[in-house]
């Protein structure tokens, strides 16, 4: 076969070696997933009979909410010398569970270091403290199997049908100009990496899941989170305001004559302050904002963030917050609800 760009002719070549395949995935996995992943490069994951092996990597995609384990192959490996054996034992070291958790921790670590992405997860309704469940929730499901390769063995097709998982088989096959040696590479298959269509998930989860009680709430909290909850229980009591139960949280609703909002949301492990909700609501004077902020980022955990984060957080762990920062909120909180025109 024969590629022509421009006039220049590419003839197909074979790969040096598997290396040459592996650093093309690894130079471009943002082209072939997406840019909202967390690619974690040839992480050593073990069996829970402690057999390690090593796939070129794991990826996980929070624009379709799954993940994949990447494994590179050659095709003269040879399929049930070579090939069968690698993803069954890379299929066998996922199913551990401490496998899971460490995958989770080095993604949350990536998370950190990835700024734009954080950001963007933020920015698109995902509020910091969530990260974790929506990882956690991406991993309970099973990861599909991606093998670049440079073309199908023999019974790959049959093969694949027995593992019970999905597998994507993207073809990348390799180009060489004959005048001037400029590589071009192509990668063929159907892959599913596109997003899913955007569904209103709050909303889902709100039909189908029940809301949590408040026992069962207050025993994932430690005591920040405890008093944080009493606090603004009784606070919306007072204000004739609604404290809500949701499936795995509390929302806090500011009840007037034209409706209602939600400036705050509690998880178990922290606050979530809605700004993007209140901000452009015209019974919320923009001097009364201006006040609440100006008193909240005295709390340690809200200085950096308060500016930065439409929906920033508060951590509610154990040691993250102290009580005079927790009177502090709640007072500012109050102001700001007395100064919204009813």
């Amino acid at each position: 076969m024969k590629i022509i760009v421009d006039s220049k002719v590419f003839v197909k070549k074979e790969f040096d070696d598997e290396q040459e395949l592996e650093s093309l995935i690894n130079s471009h996995h943002e082209t072939i997933f997406n840019k909202d992943i967390v690619y974690i490069p040839q992480k050593i994951i073990q069996t829970s009979g402690g057999y390690g092996t090593v796939p070129e990597a794991i990826v996980i995609d929070f624009s379709s909410k799954c993940w994949y384990i990447v494994e590179v192959e050659l095709a003269e490996h040879g399929l049930w010398s070579h090939i069968a054996s690698q993803v069954s034992k890379q299929i066998v070291a996922i199913e551990n569970k401490d496998t899971k958790q460490k995958i989770k921790r080095t993604t949350l670590d990536l998370i950190e270091k990835k700024e734009a992405l954080k950001r963007k997860l933020i920015e698109d309704g995902m509020p910091e403290l969530r990260l974790y469940e929506v990882v956690e929730r991406i991993l309970e499901d099973k990861p599909k199997i991606v093998i670049p390769i440079d073309s199908e063995p023999s019974d790959f097709r049959t093969w694949i049908t027995t593992l019970g998982y999905e597998v994507i088989s993207l073809i990348v096959e390799k180009y060489m100009n004959i005048e001037d040696g400029r590589i071009a590479y192509m990668i063929r298959g159907t892959p599913s990496f596109a997003p899913p269509e955007k569904k209103d998930e709050g909303r889902e989860d709100m039909e189908k899941i029940a809301p949590i009680s408040e026992e069962a709430f207050l025993k994932k909290c430690d005591t920040p989170g405890r008093i944080l909850f009493q606090r603004l229980k009784q606070l919306a009591a007072e204000k004739k305001h609604e404290w809500k139960a949701r499936p795995q949280a509390f929302c806090y609703y500011v009840v007037t004559g034209k409706g209602r909002f939600c400036p705050l949301t509690l998880w178990p492990n922290g606050l979530v302050i809605l700004k993007n909700f209140m901000e452009p609501r015209k019974e919320v004077p923009r001097e009364a904002l201006d006040r609440f902020r100006e008193e909240i980022i005295k709390v340690s955990d809200l200085e950096s963030k308060y500016d930065r984060l439409k929906q920033p957080a508060i951590s509610t762990r154990e040691g993250d917050l102290t009580d005079n920062e927790i009177d502090l909120f709640i007072k500012a909180f109050n102001n700001l609800l007395d100064a919204i025109n009813a």
